[in-house]
């Protein structure tokens, strides 16, 4: 392939003269008068061209033309195909004949194809050659005998080329020039993608070729999609490989897709692979237990594996959802013994199903506690020997003694097992647990000591009794086989009183109960001695009274009467019999009915009392509360001048109800006031009065009742004892109802006939200076309406 950057256009010049045509034949060029056998060109119409491939100069305008042997030069027209030159005074005319040219070649091909040209000259066209160009790609090309020129053009780029077909002529035929055009079509790539298959978890790659025509290696961006994702292929030189993501098991598709490039087209393929599911690994973890605890069952199997096991344990199936390669089963209640666990994995969309097997040991407990409690065994007493064991053993309790066994059930963990009273000695002793479904049996040994017994009984009983009816209390002392123990001392404690009695013959002994009816605790004990041990207990002594009555609370001056029976020491009511009473240091004498039963009139004023009365036959006297309450409820009142405030009192007629709509009578000062209750039984007066301290007197229904009543100033002044000269004040201080001070209050003070006002200030307070000779003055003061007047001394 020839290429060149200069365009050669040829002509072929025949030198005629001035009339007729010279042959070309005869016509040769030269330079610096050497004759060459050959032709000149015209070069960008400027200058000729010696053709010749030993040398190759340029000619210039000064070169000459030798016809037949005559020297000539060109004159004018050096680049047409009329060149006139002079040729022995005369001018002459070069001119070629022009050539008849056909092109034959296809109109289109398809990239990677070769464009056969050929051009038909005639068969004179030589010396000559043609030229072919593409671009500035050119192709000189050679004419055979026959005129033909015959070229294979390569390396077409796809799209409309034009190739410009050219004749360069020679000394018979112009130069003649034409074009082709011809359509290089896209060729169509090759692209191939292969995924071979794997198993889940293995990485997925990617291999693309891609090659154009004649196996030509190409480069490009493949796209290959799978599962909604694209991946990005790069090829270079026809191949190349990318990874993939993880996928899991199953059949895929993919695609694949070439957008093309300048010659070749795009292409698209599809195709498929497989990822296979895998064996899946399965791990059983169970430790032994202990009956009662839980057994706890993990199986371990590949980390993303998803959906359930299911275990089986005795008879039982129990299906647990896998988490993060994992499951728990947390399973009680199982008896001792070996158990077979058996596990099964179905299997999921990546592992194929497994199972595994296992064994673990359910163990009886050994290493519980059995506390044997084995009490202070005494001659001749029977005893209990105490097993405890965990809350839910069962079975029995055997406890063997000189060979003797005592069996006892377990209830709730603990067992008791009775053990008839033995001699004085040393014993061993062997307790036995029969153990059960969940314990293992246990045994333990020891001794017991049996000491002699010093133990006593001492019996005594409560006593409830009347007042002064004779009753003792008794009490009997015996060893622990019921003996009187004889001249010994037994304590009576009572109403913080002791008292010591000997045992007679029988052990027993007894004392007088010569107290006030009412209840009382005893204790009666005996004191340990080198043979018998200590003992003591607490009774309960009753005695009831021969007067019997209640506290009382009435109303004032209301029907209610203190009623009180009177029996003798043996509850027979004492009849027609007289009896006295004592309230308030007076004594009432009265005689008992029927039914022993006399009463007394309470008319007393409001107050809290103690009645006595007095029981003739049995002495016995007895003290009761006597509450009488008042028909008037009130409270003394402290108030400011002229404020709201009012005393109150809340009114009770003698049955204890309030008293509604009732008048009640006032007298405070020396002035009578009657006024109504309101509906909750108050009522309630106004106080007007100047400050000052009174007593206010309530009365209803008989009963007065006395009050005090302090009425506070709103005008505060104080006398003054003042040195003439001193700068004194005299002050006054302004209140409002609750007594807080008033600023801004106008106070008119007088003094010595001349009146004065002040305001006061913040703390209420106004204030006049004294400016009077030594002397003693009334000075008064006004403000709201009130007035109060002290006294000034200056000395």
């Amino acid at each position: 392939m020839l290429k060149s950057k200069i365009l050669i256009i040829s002509t072929m010049i025949l030198f005629i003269l001035s009339i007729s045509a010279v042959n070309a034949e005869n016509v040769t060029s030269s330079m610096v008068n050497d004759t060459v056998n050959n032709e000149f060109h015209v070069i960008d119409g400027k200058y000729l061209e010696y053709n010749n491939s030993e040398n190759g100069k340029n000619l210039n305008d000064t070169s000459n033309v030798l016809y037949d042997g005559k020297d000539g030069s060109v004159l004018e027209n050096k680049n047409s195909n009329d060149a006139i030159f002079k040729y022995d005074g005369n001018n002459t005319v070069v001119s070629k004949e022009k050539p008849k040219m056909n092109v034959i070649a296809e109109d289109s091909i398809i990239f990677g194809e070769n464009l056969t040209v050929k051009v038909e000259l005639p068969k004179d066209a030589n010396p000559s050659w043609v030229l072919m160009s593409v671009g500035e790609i050119y192709y000189y090309v050679k004419i055979d005998d026959e005129g033909v020129s015959l070229w294979n053009m390569t390396g077409l780029e796809a799209g409309i080329q034009y190739i410009k077909i050219g004749y360069r002529g020679n000394n018979k035929y112009e130069a003649v020039e034409v074009f082709h055009t011809v359509n290089v079509i896209k060729a169509n790539p090759n692209l191939n993608v292969f995924i071979k298959d794997v198993n889940y978890g293995e990485n997925l790659t990617i291999y693309a070729t891609l090659n154009g025509v004649n196996n030509t290696n190409l480069t490009g961006n493949v796209i290959v999609t799978i599962n909604n994702k694209n991946y990005s292929v790069v090829v270079i030189n026809g191949k190349g490989n990318v990874s993939a993501d993880k996928l899991p098991a199953g059949l895929y598709n993919f695609s694949a897709t070439w957008a093309g490039n300048d010659n070749y087209n795009g292409t698209n393929i599809s195709g498929g692979f497989k990822i296979n599911k895998i064996d899946s690994t399965i791990a059983i973890n169970v430790e032994d237990i202990k009956v009662g605890e839980n057994a706890t069952i993990i199986v371990n199997l590949d980390s993303d594996a998803t959906g359930n096991v299911t275990i089986t344990l005795d008879n039982q199936n129990y299906t647990v959802a896998i988490n993060e390669g994992q499951t728990i089963k947390v399973i009680g209640g199982l008896k001792a013994g070996t158990y077979d666990v058996f596990v099964k994995y179905i299997g999921d969309n990546n592992y194929n199903s497994a199972q595994n097997t296992t064994k673990f040991t359910v163990l009886k407990i050994s290493d519980y506690n059995m506390d044997v409690t084995v009490p202070e065994f005494k001659e001749g007493v029977n005893s209990s020997v105490g097993v405890d064991l965990p809350k839910d053993a069962e079975g029995t309790v055997t406890v063997e003694i000189e060979g003797k066994k005592y069996t006892a059930n377990i209830i709730n963990g603990t067992a008791k097992v009775n053990i008839p009273g033995l001699g004085v000695g040393d014993y061993n002793i062997t307790t036995t647990y029969s153990g059960d479904a969940k314990y293992v049996s246990m045994t333990k040994k020891g001794n017991i000591t049996v000491i002699p017994n010093m133990d006593v009984n001492l019996y005594v009983d409560d006593v409830v009794m009347i007042y002064h009816d004779g009753t003792r209390l008794v009490a009997k002392l015996t060893d622990y086989q019921g003996r009187p123990i004889v001249n010994d001392i037994i304590y009576f404690t009572i109403n913080g009183k002791t008292y010591a009695k000997t045992t007679d013959d029988n052990g027993t002994v007894s004392m007088g109960l010569n107290l006030d009816s009412k209840v009382y605790t005893a204790t009666v004990s005996y004191n340990e001695s080198e043979v018998y041990s200590k003992i003591s207990k607490n009774v309960t002594v009753t005695i009831n009274p021969t007067v019997i009555s209640e506290d009382l609370v009435k109303m004032y001056q209301n029907d209610t009467r203190f009623y009180v029976k009177f029996t003798d020491s043996t509850g027979k009511a004492l009849t027609k019999t007289t009896v006295k009473f004592n309230i308030h240091g007076v004594f009432y004498t009265k005689k008992t009915d029927k039914d022993g039963v006399a009463d007394l009139g309470i008319m007393l004023r409001p107050g809290e009392y103690i009645l006595t009365a007095y029981n003739p036959v049995t002495g016995e006297e007895k003290g009761f509360n006597i509450t009488v309450k008042s028909l008037i409820v009130q409270s003394d009142l402290t108030k400011y001048y002229l404020n709201a405030s009012k005393f109150q009192a809340t009114i009770y007629d003698k049955n204890g109800s309030l008293a509604v709509g009732k008048n009640v009578t006032f007298n405070i000062n020396g002035v009578f006031y009657t006024k109504t209750t309101d509906s909750n039984g108050v009522v309630s007066l106004a106080i007007n009065l100047r400050p000052g301290e009174y007593i206010i007197t309530t009365m209803y229904e008989g009963l007065a009742v006395g009050n005090n009543i302090v009425v506070l100033p709103t005008l505060v002044t104080r006398d003054l004892n003042m040195t003439y000269g001193d700068g004194s004040n005299f002050t006054a201080q302004t209140l409002d109802g609750q007594g807080k001070p008033l600023a801004n209050q106008n106070v008119t003070f007088n003094i010595n006939g001349v009146f004065y006002n002040k305001v006061t200030n913040d703390n209420g307070v106004a204030s006049l200076t004294m400016r009077l000779m030594s002397g003693k003055y009334i000075i008064t003061s006004y403000w709201n309406d009130f007035q109060t007047g002290n006294t000034i001394i200056i000395s």
